[in-house]
């Protein structure tokens, strides 16, 4: 496998908002991308706290039909794609949130709106 290969990063949307029961939503949530992407190709989606990863486990994986799932799921407000994938850091945490937080305000990623 090569060592750079693009991957998905999707923002939640009012998941964020929840309280103690945060983690049984995002949890849902993993499920239902996972549920949804087994239908397109092999991936791994890696939740995190206001964010969900989307990886491909194989060279075929399309990941323009991944993108366009992610993008249909109800509670994912915006995906972002990413080249590179050492850039990020490995648990998705908080300098990857306002990584994507400022190209989203830059208009470099695409929201579900």
């Amino acid at each position: 496998m090569s060592e750079f290969r693009e991957i998905l990063l999707c923002k939640y949307g009012e998941i964020c908002l929840k309280g103690a029961n945060r983690s049984f939503f995002e949890t849902l949530l993993s499920r239902e991308l996972k549920y949804r992407l087994q239908q397109v190709g092999k991936y791994r989606v890696i939740k995190g706290r206001s964010l969900a990863r989307i990886e491909p486990e194989d060279e075929t994986s399309d990941m323009d039909a991944a993108y366009r799932v992610a993008m249909h799921t109800f509670g994912i407000i915006a995906v972002r794609r990413k080249g590179d994938r050492r850039a990020l850091p490995h648990s998705g945490g908080v300098s990857c949130r306002y990584a994507f937080i400022s190209a989203h305000l830059q208009g470099r990623s695409k929201t579900c709106r």
